[in-house]
This record gives C-alpha cells, sequence and structure tokens, in this order.
C-alpha cells in the first residue's frame, strides 16, 4: 500500500491517530508491530495469542506508523468493540457488516466476532 493511499482509509486522520497509539500500547501488537518492522522470527514466537498473527504475518505490514492487514486497519483489542458497535449501526445484517468489515478493518477472528454480536 502506498504511503498516500492511507488517506484514503475509512477513518478519520484522529481516528487513524487513536488507533497507532492503541496499536502501540496493545502487547499483541507491539510485538507484531515490531516484527513487521525489524522481521519475523524464523520460528512461531511463544506467546500462544501471536499465533494468529503469525499465520497471517504474509498480509501485515507497517505504512506510516499504522499496522494493516493488506490494505485494512488492525485493530487493538481495547478499540475492537467500539469497532464492532460502528458495524452494526447501520443494522445492515450480518452478511453487510462482514463485507463492510472485509474492505475497512481486520483483527483475528473478526468474523465470528461479528457474528456473536
Amino acid at each position: 500500500m502506498a504511503r498516500q493511499a492511507i488517506v484514503n482509509l475509512p477513518a478519520s486522520s484522529t481516528k487513524l491517530q487513536d488507533i497507532i497509539a492503541c496499536q502501540k500500547t496493545d502487547p499483541e501488537l507491539k510485538e507484531v508491530r515490531n516484527y513487521c518492522s525489524l522481521g519475523w522470527p524464523a520460528f512461531m514466537p511463544q506467546n500462544p495469542l501471536l499465533q494468529l498473527y503469525w499465520d497471517n504475518q504474509r498480509y501485515l505490514t507497517m505504512v506510516d506508523d499504522l499496522l494493516l492487514y493488506n490494505d485494512r486497519i488492525v485493530i487493538p483489542r481495547e478499540m475492537r468493540l467500539e469497532m464492532l458497535d460502528k458495524l452494526h449501526e447501520s443494522h445492515l445484517g450480518i452478511t453487510k457488516c462482514r463485507a463492510l468489515a472485509q474492505t475497512s478493518i481486520w483483527w483475528p477472528n473478526i468474523t465470528s466476532h461479528i457474528e456473536e454480536m
């Protein structure tokens, strides 16, 4: 993703800065950000919470200090409920909520979290 494309993400610059700040303090994402910047280890890290990130490492990248999954924003754990609420505000139903999420945000098991909501 080109640096200019970050402008096209579905979030205000203020919200992006909030997400970046949360990514930096989230214990899992802090490690993932580090791996994306410095390189992934040869073997799966001992932390079992990192397994799903490890499995998706080829899709994870850093752009302008923001962790992305392809062109989707990786949402820190503490912001996930807020994002689920935003997805459901429009009352689109599960299929459309999943489709909307698949174009904008990501975290491990997001699809099942949308269905549970």
